[in-house]
């Protein structure tokens, strides 16, 4: 009777062990809610329905993350529908910010910009807003609209944190099961799913790198641009550890992780904010929650396969353990 009660005891944890993982897992996806994934317009030079004096010798659009440049990323109107001579549009201080030079003289009136944008992860987001030169608008106000949601640019971006958790957290479970594993001999293996994780984050990447080359109808954006260099570096380092866990060197395999954790932090909004010291601590973060839901899983899987051996699973599930190990 008391083994039967100590065994359902040992199962009501490894079930709440399980759901905690899963909605560690639901926690990181929420992290990248697709509502504020695509690129916001912050602010713009000439102002959104704000006049200036003199004719303008650029249009600057300020956005919430790094920007892909492409020829019809600006696009200027006058009151009659007409275009207006621009430079080719181009993106500084990070990509963050796209502007595009005003190649003649405007005459007092009215304009249209029209913009559109593609962001680090490939979400891409237009608007359109309306300036004075020489007076003032007047009548009803003129937002910046942005498109619906990308729900497939989404979609790999929870794939790539999904990816990074399942392989670097699950190498990290992997270092916890196996010392439980030779205090009791015997134990059965624990498949380690990092392998999956690292193929998962490097689809993802692959794929997102292919989008943002196609909306900038070029590829060499890939590396001349902020958000492409992003991207590549996710590729990279999801390729070299896939690589490295096939040569059976789970350990180095940390190492090119790492990389698409800074890489996450560089094209962060917080590295916009607070420059290297905001893309540092992004990479924290997305490591602390990568070792705490994949560590997690794996642990919570290896407590399912040793339930017959109780104290192997305890002993794995110790949180003290956890700490020494990590």
């Amino acid at each position: 009777m008391i083994r039967t009660v100590h065994r359902r005891n040992w199962r009501g944890r490894t079930l709440r062990l399980a759901v905690v993982a899963f909605l560690g897992v639901v926690a990181m996806l929420v992290a990248a809610s697709p509502a504020s994934a695509h690129p916001v317009l912050l602010f713009s030079d000439p102002a959104l329905d704000g006049a200036v004096p003199d004719s303008p010798g650029s249009v600057n659009l300020v956005f919430n993350e790094p920007v892909v440049s492409t020829d019809r990323a600006v696009a200027i109107t006058d009151s009659s529908g007409s275009a207006v001579p621009t430079s080719p549009p181009r993106t500084e201080k990070g990509g963050t910010v796209l502007t595009a030079s005003v190649t003649q003289k405007l005459e007092p009136g009215i304009y249209q910009v029209q913009w559109e944008a593609t962001g680090v992860d490939g979400h891409g987001a237009r608007g359109e807003y309306r300036f004075a030169v020489g007076t003032v608008i007047t009548g009803d106000q003129t937002a910046s609209t942005s498109q619906p949601t990308d729900w497939s640019a989404a979609g790999l971006r929870w794939l790539l944190l999904a990816g990074f958790a399942v392989a670097f957290g699950g190498l990290v479970g992997e270092r916890i099961t196996s010392r439980a594993g030779r205090r009791h001999a015997g134990l059965p293996s624990v498949c380690s799913w990092a392998q999956l994780g690292a193929l998962l984050g490097l689809f993802a990447a692959t794929a997102a790198a292919a989008r943002l080359a196609l909306r900038a109808e070029s590829i060499s954006v890939l590396w001349e641009s902020a958000a492409g260099r992003v991207v590549l570096a996710h590729a990279l380092g999801f390729g070299v550890a896939l690589l490295l866990l096939a040569l059976r060197r789970p350990s180095y395999a940390l190492l090119p992780l790492l990389v698409v954790a800074l890489a996450e932090g560089v094209g962060s909004h917080s590295e916009i904010e607070l420059p290297v010291v905001g893309g540092l601590l992004t990479a924290v973060h997305l490591v602390a929650a990568g070792i705490w839901v994949g560590a997690l899983l794996h642990v919570a899987r290896a407590a399912v396969k040793w339930r017959a051996t109780r104290a192997a699973g305890q002993w794995a599930l110790l949180p003290d353990a956890q700490i020494a190990t990590i």
